[in-house]
């Protein structure tokens, strides 16, 4: 059987970007200056962005470094982290049925398990009030931002079924607390990270292969635009099912579709926390759409990661 996640397998337009993919590397000033529709400007500058996501990706120092208080510090384990900001979590449980996500058919594909007794479900929730770790007397109010999340350690595996994080949140009406009362562990990237290291340390895992596979259920629609530029769709209605559309980010055209809020945040874990990890990039991206119960479709996220030295550019 090939693999679903081969480099082979591309639904890029080469006419997609047109310019020269060299043009990704112009400074904003000279790419103003290219004649072109403001669709066309729109993608250069998606896929210039996301180049710099690359560079970074790419680079074996964390930068810019995340905070050291969010990070295990001083005896302070992950989850000790997570638990000090106001994060409480039921870190693991079987999921009692793996096919009700949807995602069997791509992890067959792809040889991800679909045995329920490898994957460890987790939910956690900004609940608590949180501490400052440098004035005691600072505390940051519950948010109600929650993460429900798949791991798959055997495989590498991450499947984001929800992600609403504090900044997200605080748009509610019932929320509204103002900006330094906000708890600042608040990005995916950050409590992603420390929620696998704990649930690790929970399942007595010490030795998992690097993170390889990244899945994203249903991202916000805030994010809608920068797929359908990509996929030329009219409506992300319209997307097909598993393998839906494949891009390389060597093309400008996958490339830009990291311009997601989604996608970014994936970048920016695998930019802040190499650690362990070493570099790694995102090389391969899909799009597709999987069963929501009655509700219809719902469109899915497909990210591919890599030893960073593997990755030979943009042609």
């Amino acid at each position: 059987m090939v693999r679903a996640d081969n480099d082979n397998a591309d639904d890029s337009d080469k006419c997609w970007l047109p310019y020269p993919g060299a043009a990704i590397m112009l400074t904003p000033e000279k790419a103003e200056q290219l004649e072109g529709t403001e669709v066309d400007k729109e993608k250069l500058r998606n896929a210039m962005a996301d180049w710099q996501l690359i560079k970074k990706m790419k680079n074996h120092i964390e930068e810019p470094p995340t905070s050291g208080f969010f990070k295990p510090h001083h005896g302070v384990t992950a989850g000790g982290v997570l638990h000090s900001f106001g994060y409480r979590s039921d870190y693991c449980t079987q999921p009692k049925d793996l096919a009700m996500f949807g995602f069997n058919e791509a992890f067959t594909a792809l040889g991800i398990s679909k045995n329920e007794k490898d994957w460890c479900l987790t939910k956690i929730t900004h609940s608590n009030w949180g501490e400052n770790p440098v004035n005691p007397q600072v505390h940051y109010p519950p948010t109600k931002a929650n993460f429900k999340t798949l791991f798959d350690f055997k495989s590498g595996v991450i499947v984001v079924l929800e992600a609403w994080d504090a900044d997200y949140v605080n748009h509610r009406p019932e929320n509204k607390h103002p900006a330094d009362r906000l708890v600042p562990l608040k990005k995916w990237q950050d409590v992603m990270w420390l929620l696998r290291r704990t649930v690790m340390e929970q399942a007595r895992i010490s030795n998992a292969p690097k993170v390889e596979h990244v899945c994203w259920y249903n991202p916000p629609h805030e994010s809608d635009k920068v797929y359908m530029l990509v996929t030329g769709l009219k409506t992300l209605t319209l997307l097909p099912k598993w393998p839906g559309l494949h891009y390389s980010t060597k093309e400008p055209q996958g490339l830009a579709s990291l311009a997601s809020e989604d996608a970014a945040k994936v970048c920016w874990m695998l930019i802040q926390h190499k650690g362990d990890d070493t570099a790694r990039i995102i090389n391969r991206f899909r799009i597709f759409s999987v069963r929501q119960g009655a509700g219809g479709n719902a469109p899915c996220l497909y990210m591919h990661t890599t030893a960073s030295a593997t990755y030979t550019g943009v042609q």
